[in-house]
């Protein structure tokens, strides 16, 4: 073995990329680097016992060249008897029609036809050939088009099945290799052109670092790696944050705003994207003006919103502050509609179990994808029973009851009859007890013929309070 080689396996080895007998694609564009690559990994398959398979892209960008690199490519890998397999994709067309720039629909289709590939071969690895300048351009470009701390980390060296053996090579290493090799490879002249963004930054930038110092991309890819260490630590630190203080429903989670506004500003600014990516798959267009914006509606009033990519919405209501789905922000529209009528009849003789969709419990201030709610009725002894001061059980005087009981969801006009036939809207409730407003509709209310007895988890009229000569109750629990 050279030093190349051996500075390759004690990388793999200490990332633990390879395992034995796995089964890798190699992404063989007939480039340097993807050339460089091919030989390490056939050199590694007899110690490893593993099984390679090599797939080439043609963008359709380059015509004649293009398929001269597809020949070349497709010659090494019969050289050295691994299975060889090519795609063509028309890049520019695929640019165009999903409205990404030609370098985004370049990775785009090549990982799609790595994936594809690895399925089809029943592979474990895909392995591609970045190295540290590869990592170098990638955190500049980064931060040039704007990124935070996560941004600054660069590429991993394994991502799901995705390896990097070659990123703890430079790129002169490489060329090193390959010359003292005596192994050829292919020159792209794509790459020399500065029509692209990644290659104005390879061409003008770096060497330009370079040239102040020369060991400037040694020097960017150890504070990367320096920076993921600090990162481990932190987002161990957030992620215990986040499950201590955010609050996580369907399409929906909150936060307090005392909770958001103790911590530190980093680590704010972190519960907020934790939050953002626990509704969407996707970070990519979420920018620091969309985080700040959102931590700056902890110090406005309650009802101030606003929007955020991917349809989502993020309000302040009264303390909490939140991020929902818009279109569900206001819940399923037909539970709205749920009435049930006991008649005092059936309450008297068992129990009555009824489940209800979607019930937000003010007490608990928790909004429950499901409630089931149990009516039964006992007589009362006040020497010996002790009326339960839990949220999930209520005692009411049931002879007070004189009609028939229902459970259903508020009207527009409702209102508690309070003692001295004063009244007091149910609106007004639900505000002094800041219940947010897109659950306003989910409270569940307990009402003897349009007067509210109670609020389910919540306000309970005193005319029907359980009381020294009270001989029967009606308990009503929920779980």
């Amino acid at each position: 073995m050279d030093i190349f080689t051996d500075k390759v396996k004690a990388f793999v080895e200490e990332n633990r990329l390879i395992r034995r007998k796995d089964r890798i694609i190699i992404g063989l564009s007939g480039g340097a680097d993807s050339v460089c690559l091919f030989r390490m990994l056939v050199y590694l398959a007899e110690e490893y016992g593993l099984m390679l398979c090599a797939v080439h892209v043609n963008h359709g960008i380059r015509k004649e060249d293009a398929y001269a690199d597809e020949k070349f490519a497709k010659e090494l890998a019969e050289e050295y008897n691994v299975p060889f397999r090519s795609y063509y994709y028309p890049v520019e067309q695929i640019a165009a029609d999903k409205n990404m720039t030609v370098e985004e629909a370049g990775r785009y289709v090549r990982y799609e036809a790595f994936e594809k590939e690895r399925l089809r071969f029943g592979a474990d690895k895909i392995a591609v050939a970045h190295h540290k300048n590869d990592q170098v351009e990638t955190i500049l470009f980064r931060m040039c088009r704007g990124t935070g701390i996560k941004g600054l980390l660069g590429m991993d060296v394994c991502r799901g099945n995705i390896i990097r053996p070659l990123m703890c090579l430079k790129r002169q290493e490489i060329i090193e290799y390959l010359n003292a090799s005596g192994q050829a490879y292919r020159e792209d002249a794509t790459n020399s052109s500065t029509d692209y963004d990644r290659n104005r930054i390879r061409l003008n930038v770096i060497p330009q670092f370079e040239h102040i110092n020369s060991g400037a991309v040694e020097h960017i890819d150890a504070l990367s790696q320096n920076l993921r260490d600090v990162y481990g630590w932190f987002e161990a630190e957030t992620d215990r944050m986040y499950k201590e203080y955010v609050t996580e429903e369907k399409d929906c989670v909150s936060i307090s705003c005392r909770d958001i506004c103790g911590v530190p500003k980093a680590a704010a600014g972190e519960l907020v994207r934790k939050m953002i990516n626990a509704l969407t798959k996707s970070l990519k267009d979420i920018t620091k003006y969309n985080i700040d914006s959102v931590l700056a509606l902890a110090d406005t009033e309650t009802g101030k919103q606003t929007d955020l990519p991917y349809g989502l919405c993020a309000k302040k209501q009264y303390d909490v502050l939140m991020i929902s789905r818009e279109k569900d922000s206001a819940r399923d529209e037909g539970r709205d509609r749920f009435e049930y009528t006991l008649s005092k009849e059936a309450a008297a003789s068992s129990p009555v179990n009824i489940r209800v969709a979607g019930v937000y419990l003010p007490d608990e201030g928790v909004f429950h994808e499901k409630l089931d709610i149990v009516f039964s009725v006992k007589k009362y002894n006040p020497g010996i029973m002790d009326i339960p001061k839990n949220n999930c059980t209520k005692w009411f005087d049931y002879d007070r009851i004189k009609s028939k009981l229902s459970i259903r969801r508020p009207y527009e006009n409702d209102r508690f009859r309070l003692s001295g036939g004063e009244t007091k809207k149910l609106t007004r409730y639900m505000i002094d007890k800041r219940i947010p407003r897109q659950y306003r509709k989910n409270i569940l209310l307990a009402a003897e013929d349009g007067c509210i007895l109670s609020v389910l988890g919540g306000y309970a009229v005193k005319d029907y309070y359980v009381r020294d000569d009270t001989k029967t109750i009606l308990e009503i629990s929920f779980r």
